[in-house]
């Protein structure tokens, strides 16, 4: 039988913020300790927003204790309190991936008939059997093949591109570190305020991260030491490349105290006829002496401050901030109070 030949399908089954406790110090002088929103770890208070593979959206209190994460190190147990978000790889079902793979064998079938309603229940299957013949080795028999790419081009034509996911690994993200690995936990236990208790299973999640996870700190820039050409302020504060950061800064910095009072400005710089054209993240732009910058990691793009602003980190790094020096080239004086909130997935409800 020319099923016979199929390579077997090979698919590993799996059941179905904040800073560390310990904020960092900084070592610049003038950069507070952040202080931490979160409620207190385990129960219900682990409030996170869960997203379903469907689209549906539900905010959850962990109650699960652990979850445990294989990786190629080992396994890992998480205490749920310590997660910021997690990133869920695909994980099949044992019964779904048993139907997936019959209806694979039958592709080779002798008969037509078979071959045909194969070709219409993997279609059926949708995301599920796109990600298994994404990741499947490439049969011998020619038929084979050209049904599988044909139940492909159709799952890509009915299902949204965003659903059709082929990663196998889960991104958890912690307040130490991110873990790539498999949840083997089979059920999240939780719970909804209008659904009442809930058993998760990681082959419904699409993602999971963690509401309460803003952190704040305030920071001191002082002009004297930061209102210089390519000198930053190291403010100590590590961000991710999905973290979202909101700043809002007061203050005022003299750009010419040699004659006290009269070139006085806040974080948003001099009026216009002061400004200068500089090269920011997404391109050129205007700004003027005196405006508060910032920058993600030590070789970032630099991004306008202002008064206030919300950016995406968009790399890892440090977090540094910098005035732009006076345009008489002098030292300047005076400083900007900086107040920074951090979410490690953005503010989703922000204007960026």
């Amino acid at each position: 039988m020319r099923a016979n030949s199929l390579l077997i399908l090979m698919v590993a089954i799996i059941g179905g913020s904040d800073q560390s406790a310990s904020a960092q110090k900084a070592k610049e002088p003038g950069v507070k300790e952040s202080g931490k929103s979160d409620k207190s770890p385990g129960g219900a208070s682990s409030e996170v927003e869960v997203r379903f593979v469907n689209g549906s959206i539900v905010v959850v209190g962990i109650r699960e204790t652990k979850i445990e994460v294989e990786t190629d190190y080992g396994k890992l147990t998480i205490p749920p309190a310590d997660i910021r978000s997690i990133e869920f790889g695909v994980h099949l079902a044992a019964d779904v991936q048993e139907k997936i793979a019959g209806s694979i064998r039958k592709l080779a079938s002798e008969s037509y008939n078979e071959r045909e309603t194969a070709s219409q229940e993997l279609i059926a299957h949708g995301p599920h059997a796109y990600y298994v013949l994404r990741r499947l080795k490439q049969p011998k028999e020619s038929e084979a093949v050209r049904r599988i790419q044909l139940a492909l081009a159709e799952i890509e034509k009915k299902v949204p591109r965003k659903l059709l996911r082929v990663k196998e690994e889960d991104k958890i993200r912690t307040t130490k570190f991110t873990i790539v690995g498999r949840i083997v936990t089979p059920v999240i236990r939780g719970r909804a305020e209008y659904f009442g208790e809930l058993n998760l299973k990681p082959g419904q999640l699409r993602s999971l991260r963690r509401l309460t996870e803003s952190t704040g700190s305030q920071v001191v820039v002082d002009a004297a030491k930061y209102a210089v050409a390519n000198k930053w302020l190291d403010t100590g504060i590590k961000v991710d490349a999905t973290a979202g950061l909101k700043f809002s800064a007061r203050g005022q910095v003299d750009l010419w105290p040699q004659q006290p009072g009269q070139y006085l400005c806040g974080p948003g710089g001099m009026a216009a006829n002061f400004g200068g054209i500089v090269v920011v993240r997404g391109g050129a732009q205007q700004a003027s002496g005196g405006t508060l910058m910032g920058r993600v990691g030590a070789s970032g793009a630099p991004f306008v401050i202002g008064d206030r602003a919300v950016v995406n980190a968009g790399q890892e790094g440090k977090l540094y901030l910098q005035i732009i020096p006076s345009p008489w080239g002098g030292p300047s004086s005076g400083s900007y109070s900086v107040r920074i909130e951090i979410a490690a997935q953005g503010f989703e409800d922000e204007d960026n």
